[in-house]
């Protein structure tokens, strides 16, 4: 669905009016627009939890979910892309062009909350990469000599959402469309429960039960692969 078609009447705005009984002036579009990116937030956190092997992403924003950053010789500490979501992994780039992926650890696991200070302190290729608030370590920092500084670094994430906005016509969430009637049915819950509790509960069912659907949809996207356990031989491997 289109967030708002005034021709087709065929739009999440106009599937709220259809089960409100409003109009724009009575349920104006920057109150359903606010509540719609409320409940689209809602419906992408209920695909993070779930996902399997097909990142979230998205389409509405431009390009990919990447982001390079230079690299600092000696420097362990960079800062996360302001619109990031959630991280999937770091690369790095050696002298010789090699991507080399770093492996996530936390300053909460056994070989480095013994030594956080000193832990990877002499500087070369980073191996490892600890997250922390807004920003990113890398252990051990990267060195002149053992990396690519210039663009030397990358990210893969998930980025925020385009949010919807009462100007909108032609854009659509950026859920599943059999999914999209969450936004409506959401941002309808949201108008009864200031004008009309007692029509909060009848659409409560239907609420939950898309939001159900949409996380087991999320959980199985991709059938092709058959999940199958790898043993970890890197334990106890941080130093």
């Amino acid at each position: 669905m289109k967030f708002y078609d005034s021709v087709n009447k065929a739009g999440i705005v106009d599937d709220v009016f259809f089960i409100t009984g409003t109009d724009a002036v009575s349920y104006p579009l920057a109150d359903i627009a606010r509540n719609a990116n409320r409940h689209q937030n809602k419906a992408v956190i209920d695909i993070l939890k779930t996902e399997g092997r097909v990142q979230f992403d998205d389409s509405n924003n431009s390009g990919l979910p990447e982001s390079t950053f230079d690299l600092a010789n000696g420097q362990s500490q960079y800062s996360l892309p302001t619109n990031l979501l959630k991280l999937w992994a770091i690369e790095i780039v050696d002298t010789a062009g090699n991507n080399i992926r770093l492996e996530e650890i936390d300053i909460n696991d056994p070989m480095m909350s013994k030594t956080i200070t000193d832990f990877q302190d002499t500087p070369g290729v980073p191996k490892y990469y600890d997250v922390r608030g807004e920003n990113v370590f890398l252990y051990p920092a990267p060195a002149t000599g053992s990396v690519t500084l210039t663009t030397g670094g990358k990210m893969f994430f998930v980025r925020e959402t385009d949010p919807l906005t009462a100007a909108d016509t032609t854009q659509e969430p950026c859920i599943p469309e059999p999914f999209h009637r969450i936004l409506s049915v959401g941002c309808s819950m949201d108008y009864f429960m200031v004008n009309d509790l007692s029509k909060v509960d009848k659409w409560r069912g239907e609420y939950e039960q898309l939001r159900s659907e949409l996380r087991q949809f999320s959980s199985t996207r991709n059938k092709e692969v058959i999940p199958r356990l790898i043993p970890n031989h890197n334990q106890n491997s941080y130093l």
